[in-house]
Formats: structure tokens, C-alpha cells, sequence
């Protein structure tokens, strides 16, 4: 065999080769897998989930811990598959959460195309619990405790045989919602915290500073939320305005715990501050103001100087 003829043979099983083990070549139609969809977290250790199976009854359980307040969630969609996904819709039961973007044209196979090809769109779930995300305004609290939704995801991509399908992804979201509460008893009923049973006001009322009448022999402050208080409570003896006495500063009470305090005829005012480690509340009950504290005075009409 001629040197040329065995050079020209090298070249042509070289090139086979190369061509061979291309990275941008791509495997026959016939063998392409369909599009799939994975979410990863994009916080804290980013679990990845994927399903396939809208109707698959155990559902991948997106956990997002704990919220004191409205916040955001963000999470990156990709598509795992060999084939692209086009015509996504995603929507989120609950109108306490959202999701956005809520269409998506097309995802496009993270295996198959270059990184150039196209972005993997970042997802954001949002949860109302307290102050408006956008703009301004109270939208209201999440019940104290565990909150879910249904996730669901849809998209159309095509099968091993070559014809479209439709492919989900759902998955239950939950949240335990934090909650900031307190109720308060006198002998025998609880003594209402709202603005139709005030019997006056002290200090700045739109920041919730009003006045409660109350004749019992004792006052019990009953945490009933899920997070901390701390409450600090005051007497004050005689006619308003004397120098009154602090009984507890800053005293934590955990979760259904309670705080008493027995009321002697000299008695006239008890006053209340409360925080709750900066967790929202319900403004009709227990409005916060600007450095987050509730604030209370229960007036004792028992008391001969309290009337």
C-alpha cells in the first residue's frame, strides 16, 4: 500500500472519530426523551424536585419553613429532558400565594442545546401574611401555623413515538405562618381587644392605644400565638396621672403560657406593652406601631378612682 493511500485512510477514520464523540452532536430523533420539568430552590440547600405525573397522589412537598411576615420565594425551572417543553402554564391554589410568571412559551432542553440556546426562567411564589408585597396597604393574615397550596405546572412537549403530549409537574407548598397574638381574661369572660369595645383612649389611638374597662379581682394575658411575647405590665394607683409601678419587664411568655395578675381595690389603670419578635398581628385586635409593640390600658372600674 502506497505511504499516500495509508495517510489519506488515517485521516478519514480520524474524522469518523472526532465526529463520533462530538459534543454538540445529537442522538436520532427516535431515541430523544420527552421534556421534564425540575424546580430547585434557590435558598438555603435548593432541593431539586421533578414529576412528571399530574396525577401521581404523592406529591413532592415543597417546604418553605417559616414566615413572619409577606415574603418571597424564588426557584429555577429547567427542563431535564432531551426534548423541548412549549405552551407552560403554572398556577397556585389559595389566594393567599402566587406564582409569576404565569405562562412561559417555551422551555427549552437543558441536554440537547447550548447554554446560549436559551435561560432557564426563574420562578417567584409569593405569600401574603400582613403588609402588601407591592405597594402599600394590609391584605390580612394567614391563619397561625401550617398553610398549603397546590402548585401545578403544565407544559406540551412530544413523546418517544414523535407526537405531543402533555406533561405536570404539581407539588403541595406549605408555609407555617407565624402569628404574634394575645388574649386577656378577667374573672369569668375575656376582655375583647378590638375598637368596638374600647371605653376611651389614651395616648396615639390610631396606633392602637386604647382603653378597656374591666371589674374583676384578677386580669390573666394569655399568649395565644405561635411565636414569643413579651409584655411588660404597669399599675397605677389613685387618680390618673400619679407615678404608676412596673410588675414585669419584658417577660417572655411562650405559646399558651399566661401572666396574672391579681387587682386590689387601690387599682386603677394596668398598662400593657407587647411584642412579639418583630411577627405581625392582627391589626383589628392588636395594631403595632412604628417600633412594633401593641399597646394596652385596661382601666379597673371597680376602683373608686378609675371612674
Amino acid at each position: 500500500m502506497k505511504l499516500t493511500n495509508l495517510v489519506v485512510i488515517c485521516c478519514l477514520l480520524s474524522l469518523l472519530v472526532f465526529c463520533g464523540t462530538s459534543p454538540n452532536s445529537t442522538a436520532p430523533s427516535s431515541n430523544l426523551l420527552p421534556g421534564s420539568f425540575q424546580l430547585t430552590e434557590l435558598d438555603g440547600l435548593g432541593k431539586r424536585l421533578s414529576n412528571n405525573n399530574a396525577n401521581d397522589s404523592l406529591l413532592p412537598n415543597i417546604n418553605l419553613g417559616s414566615i413572619k411576615s409577606s415574603q418571597d420565594f424564588y426557584f429555577l425551572l429547567q427542563n431535564i429532558g432531551d426534548r423541548d417543553i412549549d405552551s407552560i402554564e403554572l398556577s397556585i391554589t389559595d389566594s393567599a400565594f402566587s406564582i409569576s410568571p404565569a405562562q412561559i412559551q417555551v422551555l427549552k432542553s437543558e441536554y440537547i442545546h447550548t447554554p446560549a440556546a436559551g435561560l432557564s426562567p426563574i420562578i417567584k411564589i409569593s405569600i401574603t401574611h400582613g403588609d402588601a408585597l407591592n405597594g402599600i396597604g394590609w391584605v390580612g393574615i394567614l391563619p397561625k401555623g401550617e398553610n398549603t397550596a397546590i402548585l401545578n405546572i403544565s407544559g406540551k412537549t412530544t413523546n418517544l413515538g414523535g407526537r405531543d403530549t402533555i406533561i405536570g409537574f404539581i407539588s403541595k407548598v406549605s408555609v407555617n405562618a407565624l402569628v404574634g397574638d394575645l388574649r386577656v381574661y378577667g374573672d369569668s369572660s375575656e376582655i375583647l381587644l378590638d375598637s368596638k369595645h374600647i371605653c376611651g383612649n389614651v395616648g396615639d389611638i390610631s396606633a392602637g392605644f386604647w382603653m378597656y374597662c374591666f371589674s374583676s379581682q384578677k386580669i390573666h394575658f394569655v399568649n395565644s400565638g405561635n411565636v414569643p411575647d413579651k409584655i411588660t405590665l404597669a399599675v397605677e394607683k389613685g387618680t390618673y396621672g400619679t407615678i404608676f409601678d412596673t410588675l414585669c419587664s419584658d417577660s417572655t411568655v411562650q405559646p399558651t403560657d399566661s401572666i396574672s395578675l391579681s387587682v386590689s381595690d387601690s387599682i386603677s389603670y394596668i398598662w400593657m406593652s407587647l411584642t412579639c419578635q418583630n411577627t405581625v398581628t392582627d391589626i383589628n385586635r392588636l395594631p403595632l406601631n412604628s417600633l412594633g409593640v401593641a399597646q394596652k390600658v385596661f382601666r379597673n372600674i371597680g376602683n373608686i378612682f378609675g371612674n
